[in-house]
């Protein structure tokens, strides 16, 4: 049975079930700076920010089971910087955040195209703004992978430097030769400032700081499952993969370090899976780096389909139990995204005919029996339906 990867635009491509530039300047002393909760509150602040506005351009991310929690989590952040935000917006924001259906959001958020700090929030408490700012820029450093989303990501990270009297101890991780540079930067006769930075040197400053910022603040693997042993981590399994290929469709957001940690788990448990492929696996995860095309996964011979092939080698009670997972992940996504009646139909029928995970997951049997009751085309209820399995499956 042809498994897909919702996307259209690569229905073809259907899984098969059988180095800096720059030097830091006072680089040991970065390693001796130990946040207060406040500053690491202040930073994951910025850094749900920037998530969000990639939410904005990206809405999908929100429809992966798995990503929703953070989702919801980042947008409560987001809003709370800004208190005049309208009541009725928001509570759709948070409706369409946590069950990834965008269908009802006004497509004008698409156009927010990069976080800031507002000068209210410098005047206001000018250390925590400098660290608001850093987490934004650790989002949209890695998520810079073409010429337009690095010069989107440009003004944030130099910011970092030209601000850098409000970075109390991370002063330290600011090339002092960078701060230099941008101090002898004058605003243009329109009033505006220009980066400070030759642009054959963004790019260099931009590795050390979020390297710097990194060594500080530790990026964790998000999604983040602890599998199990038996067909329940082999359920899991499965939600990971469908997982990886639904992020795969946002290179911006698989470039994140926390999504590559997660890429990590993912083919650390496959390879304990099947150990016999493991130097085929170890050089198959190569694949999942960072890039901007997303042609480079789905290619007829790219990353996902030979990531697929690897459930031919999976004996048959396994490969079921993983499917439970994986086409659980991926109904669930499809009711939010691309609402193909007839994959949700063939994709909820094999979950409905597959009961090898029953006796490891109490209540599981009853939630499979529950996804074939909503039609066909009832998109919410099927989303909430093969959602309830993938929680269930995914909790410790």
């Amino acid at each position: 049975m042809p498994l897909s990867t919702f996307s259209k635009r690569f229905v073809r491509f259907a899984l098969v079930a059988s180095a800096l530039c720059c030097v830091l300047a006072k680089g040991a002393a970065a390693q001796t700076i130990v946040p207060t909760q406040a500053e690491r509150d202040a930073y994951e602040t910025g850094r749900a920010s920037a998530r969000t506005v990639l939410v904005f351009q990206y809405p999908q991310i929100c429809a992966i089971v798995l990503e929703r929690p953070r989702c919801v989590h980042d947008l409560d952040l987001f809003l709370a910087r800004f208190p005049r935000f309208p009541a009725s917006d928001a509570a759709q924001l948070r409706a369409a955040f946590s069950s990834g259906d965008f269908s009802r959001i006004d497509p004008h958020y698409r156009e927010v195209k990069s976080a800031f700090v507002a000068e209210t929030e410098r005047v206001r408490d000018p250390h925590a703004a400098w660290l608001i700012e850093a987490g934004i820029a650790s989002v949209e450093i890695p998520a810079a992978l073409d010429q337009v989303t690095r010069t989107l990501a440009a003004p944030n990270a130099i910011s970092l430097a030209r601000n850098v009297s409000a970075a109390g101890n991370f002063r330290a991780l600011v090339p002092s030769a960078a701060v230099d540079e941008v101090a002898h930067t004058k605003p243009n006769l329109d009033g505006t400032v220009p980066l400070g930075l030759p642009l054959d040197q963004v790019g260099s400053y931009e590795a050390s700081i979020l390297r710097a910022l990194q060594g500080v603040f530790p990026p964790q693997a998000y999604p983040h499952i602890l599998f199990g042993a038996g067909p329940r981590g082999d359920a899991q399994l499965g939600v990971a993969f469908a997982s990886l290929a639904e992020l795969s469709e946002v290179p911006r957001f698989l470039a994140q370090p926390d999504a590559q940690g997660f890429v990590d788990a993912t083919f650390a448990h496959l390879i304990e899976t099947l150990p016999g492929d493991a130097t085929r696996l170890q050089a198959l995860r190569a694949d999942f780096g960072v890039g901007p095309e997303i042609d480079r996964l789905f290619r007829p011979d790219g990353p996902i389909v030979k990531l697929a092939a690897f459930q031919r080698d999976l004996d048959r009670a396994t490969l079921h139990a993983v499917l439970v997972g994986q086409l659980s992940a991926q109904t669930a996504f499809n009711a939010a995204v691309y609402r193909d009646a007839k994959l949700g139909e063939q994709f909820r029928g094999e979950v409905e005919s597959f009961d090898e995970v029953d006796a490891a997951v109490p209540g599981l049997a009853n939630l499979r029996k529950a996804l074939r009751r909503p039609a066909a085309t009832d998109w919410p209820a099927l989303n909430a339906a093969a959602t309830a399995i993938v929680v269930r499956l995914a909790s410790p």
